[in-house]
């Protein structure tokens, strides 16, 4: 991603790399930058920034949440069908199950299908263990 986005903060006018974008967070007609410990808020809509953003990196995973999956570190599955997305910096974060086709779309494109059949292995085995 070689192009920046210009944020103002303050007096002082900012341009962010995409990738150190952790994720971003809708807040009314505004958005939140989340960058390391520092956040910025900019007037945007989440759809016009999602076109800002490379599709590669950044998902869309609630309808006021987007994440850089570049820094995702784990997803749980939920009972309630739901996510919870793990950031590098410890951060939780949720994706609701409107979300959840896109992600098993991008894991299959991306190659990772048989995480979900590694999955199911290690359940079969745990099952199989709990029998003995």
């Amino acid at each position: 991603m070689g192009s920046r986005l210009v944020v103002k903060s303050g007096r002082k006018t900012l341009l962010l790399q995409p990738e150190n974008i952790e994720w971003v967070q809708a807040e009314r007609d505004y958005v939140r930058l989340h960058q390391g410990s520092e956040s910025f808020l900019i007037r945007s809509s989440m759809g016009k920034l999602s076109e800002l953003l490379d599709p590669r990196d950044f998902m869309r995973v609630h309808r006021s949440t987007v994440v850089n999956l570049n820094h995702v570190s784990e997803m749980r599955a939920l009972n309630t069908g739901d996510y919870e997305i793990l950031l590098d910096n410890k951060t939780r974060l949720l994706m609701s199950r409107g979300y959840r086709g896109a992600l098993q779309e991008l894991l299959r494109t991306a190659g990772l299908s048989s995480i979900q059949e590694s999955s199911d292995e290690n359940k079969r085995l745990d099952a199989e263990a709990h029998t003995v």
